[in-house]
């Protein structure tokens, strides 16, 4: 028996929220390894520095988007909780166990890359689990979003019984946690990737995407953040806070403003989300968050290999082409082919509804969903 989700409607312009989030990401990445450690001082030079935080963006938009496809379906019971988690499984771990075959032949080099951390990247358990980086450094927080996952059956039936005042209480103790959060490490969550605490980081982050698609739900706000001009402000307070240093708490308190000022206009701001080219980046969001780092870290050593610097635009450049071509080839040939697959091995035949943010791929046979 499938999913009865009456919330059936699309909100694409999230999907290239997504893609512009991975391209964060990537930069972030990109500068780090390729310029070396941030600057210290507050600056136009440390934007690039601060694209971890889409990251915090992403944990939000899963629990926007959960509770927009299972919300009404879980407020009534745990039924279908089994049929729930494999379709989340599809959903992320066939691009997660490529990655990981690809970057077999580190196996047995360090720590890093010992047989037991590869257990735990292969249980999906790396993020809370370990206390350091390991194998693909971006997969922590795909580990921390599976706990989330975990968790979301019972979030959604408690949202649901929810009284104002609870809702307040939750929302209160979300923020106050992510707030503690960053006064423990100097305004900075970067470090906050490893052990329990990403959960400190992630479970909040995802609870509150829950609550603001409750916000939406309901209309709130709707005039108010409907505007370009409200994504514009909000986006721009955010470009400038990113300048800033250990302004971290401060832009993660304006990201469910971001997020719901996105899903709701219907201005310039939802066409420019819905454009082919920003559209084309959220539907291999995934793949390229997952692919980018190893691609990183092969451009620069390649560039050393023959002799050359391992700096500059150029490599910089380059380092984003091929990690965008890399994500495309994921996206279609394993991605999108291997989700669809697992969601239909019988007897399991998984969730028809979830079609969130979906786009018709080439020949059609199957669809894409950025959920």
């Amino acid at each position: 028996m499938g999913y009865s989700v009456t919330e059936k409607q699309d909100i694409p312009s999230l999907t290239g929220l997504r893609g512009l989030a991975a391209i964060a990401v990537m930069i972030y990445h990109a500068a780090f390894h390729i310029y070396g450690q941030a600057p210290t001082a507050s600056g136009l030079s440390l934007m690039p520095y601060r694209g971890y935080l889409a990251v915090d963006l992403f944990f939000m938009l899963s629990g926007f988007v959960l509770a927009h496809m299972y919300g009404r379906h879980f407020a009534t019971g745990l039924r279908g909780y089994g049929r729930f988690i494999w379709a989340r499984f599809a959903r992320i771990y066939p691009v997660h166990f490529f990655v990981l075959c690809l970057m077999l032949p580190f196996l047995g080099t360090g720590e890093m890359f010992s047989p037991r951390s590869l257990a735990l990247n292969l249980a999906l358990l790396q993020g809370p689990w370990l206390s350091t980086e390991t194998w693909n450094a971006p997969s922590w927080s795909i580990s921390a979003e599976w706990h989330a996952y975990l968790i979301f059956p019972l979030l959604a039936v408690a949202l649901s019984r929810a009284r104002p005042f609870g809702i307040v209480l939750l929302s209160t103790l979300c923020v106050g946690l992510l707030l503690q959060l960053a006064r423990a490490n100097a305004g900075d969550l970067q470090p906050v990737i490893h052990g329990p605490f990403s959960l400190a980081r992630s479970l909040p982050e995802f609870t509150i995407g829950a609550l603001a698609y409750r916000g939406y739900k309901s209309g709130y706000g709707q005039r108010l953040f409907r505007s370009d001009l409200a994504f514009v402000v909000i986006g721009a307070g955010i470009l400038a806070l990113c300048a800033i240093a250990s302004s971290d708490f401060i832009i993660i308190a304006l990201l469910p403003a971001l997020l719901f000022a996105a899903s709701i206009n219907t201005g310039r701001v939802r066409s420019v989300l819905n454009g082919r080219a920003i559209g084309f980046l959220g539907e291999i969001s995934y793949s390229l968050y997952m692919v980018h780092y190893l691609c990183i870290i092969v451009v620069i050593h390649t560039v050393r290999w023959s002799g050359g610097s391992p700096s500059g635009v150029a490599v910089f450049t380059t380092s984003l082409c091929v990690s965008v071509g890399l994500a495309t080839i994921v996206s279609r040939c394993i991605e999108y082919p291997a989700r669809a697959l697992l969601r239909n091995i019988p007897p399991v035949r998984l969730i028809t509804a979830e079609n969130y943010g979906t786009r018709r791929v080439q020949s059609g046979t199957y669809r894409r969903s950025s959920d």
